[in-house]
């Protein structure tokens, strides 16, 4: 864990099952919407469903609402010992 006592992103990947596991209010991302998102923030869609991106990589999404919680599900998923994890909202 860094100094700042926040969990650390190194190495951490977000895949699309961290993506479609976002509930908002509308229920779960539809196919156009994450398409739009990945185009949004030049994230290439085939890597993100075949491989997840390496976080530390973008650090432009960090800032994202989205991604934030995109990211606690994945590292919740880490912690988990690979657990599929869903959001809590």
């Amino acid at each position: 864990m860094p100094s700042n006592g926040m969990p650390s992103n190194r190495g951490l990947r977000i895949h699309l099952r961290h993506v479609r596991a976002i509930d908002p209010a509308g229920g779960p991302l539809c196919t156009p919407g994450i398409r739009a998102w990945c185009r949004q923030h030049g994230i290439d869609l085939r890597l993100l469903c075949e491989d997840g991106i390496v976080v530390v990589d973008h650090p432009h999404l960090h800032d994202d609402p989205f991604v934030v919680r995109v990211i606690e599900i994945a590292r919740a998923e880490r912690a988990d010992g690979n657990a599929e994890v869903r959001d809590a909202t």
